[in-house]
């Protein structure tokens, strides 16, 4: 998989029954008020069969977007999603990336470019 830009993405995913999280404390500024990543879908779900694979941003335990990781899902590229974090006060916070699959079918979520924005 390519990166959206430069030469690093991370990948979630590839395995059933998976749950794969990557978590950092960072630190949210008075002037930052949203959550801007590019990720990429790769999954054979098959979103009429209740898939319950979903990709998860999760900021102090809280759930703040979410995305059901199924075949329909499968873009030719990367999508920029923006998520507020106007609920936060300033100071440190942990930021949590979150990929949940069931048994059926091998989900993939690639993750790149994140950076907090005005």
């Amino acid at each position: 998989m390519l990166a959206q830009s430069g030469q690093w993405v991370a990948q979630f995913g590839m395995f059933n029954n998976d749950i794969t999280q990557l978590a950092q404390n960072v630190y949210v500024h008075s002037k930052i008020s949203n959550l801007s990543f590019a990720y990429r879908i790769n999954s054979l779900q098959d979103c009429q069969k209740n898939s319950s694979d979903t990709f998860e941003v999760i900021v102090d335990s809280n759930t703040v977007w979410t995305q059901q990781i199924c075949e329909s899902a499968n873009l030719n590229g990367w999508i920029t999603t923006k998520v507020s974090l106007n609920a936060y006060p300033q100071g440190y916070h942990e930021l949590s990336f979150k990929i949940t699959t069931d048994a059926s079918d091998v989900s993939k979520v690639f993750l790149d470019n994140v950076k907090f924005t005005k």
